[in-house]
């Protein structure tokens, strides 16, 4: 057997072993806009916390905080999550995109960003309402008192900078003070 057919042999184990990692273009970085209206009223939302946090996926287990980015919805409910900047978005890099729409009084949306929404939404994505432009318009549940006892707050938060979910702590101190709770995380004042 010849030195190239042991090269082949050994990127043919790996690949099956380990899989290829995800090509990273450049709009699963950025920039993710769309809307946030209210469930029952169809009414935008002001003031909705919307976060979207890379992490560095590894190829045996877990990930790494990459980079996160949080904005508020203005009075039209809309977002912008301008994305983050990668020297170079044509290398192999395995990231994967996460959002939080969060705002006190309601259920918080924690799930994956999807370069796409319209080929999610054929999913069970309950709280897209419509895809207008590719943008997505994204159904926040307002919560009775009794449920939102329940259900609490994101939990989503866990390894991420201080600094980078500053908006969303502030929010969720804000649920936690109206329901008689101990704050959570540093918040800059």
């Amino acid at each position: 057997m010849g030195r190239r057919h042991l090269k082949l042999i050994v990127v043919l184990v790996w690949l099956a072993a380990f899989g290829t990692p995800q090509q990273a273009f450049a709009r699963d970085f950025g920039p993710f806009q769309g809307k946030v209206v209210d469930a029952a009223t169809k009414e935008p939302v002001e003031g909705v916390v919307v976060l979207v946090e890379w992490s560095q996926i590894h190829f045996f287990s877990g990930s790494t905080f990459y980079d996160a980015q949080e904005t508020l919805t203005d009075k039209q409910g809309a977002f912008l999550i301008p994305g983050i900047w990668v020297l170079n978005p044509w290398a192999h890099v395995s990231v994967e995109a996460n959002i939080i729409v969060y705002k006190s009084g309601y259920q918080a949306i924690e799930t994956g960003l999807f370069a796409s929404w319209s080929q999610q939404i054929n999913e069970t994505l309950d709280y897209v309402l419509t895809i207008e432009d590719g943008k997505p318009t994204l159904m926040l549940k307002k919560l009775p008192l009794e449920e939102r006892k329940r259900i609490g707050t994101p939990g989503g938060v866990a390894g991420i900078p201080s600094e980078k979910v500053e908006l969303l702590i502030k929010e969720i101190n804000k649920e936690r003070r109206f329901l008689g709770w101990g704050e959570v995380g540093p918040v800059r004042r």
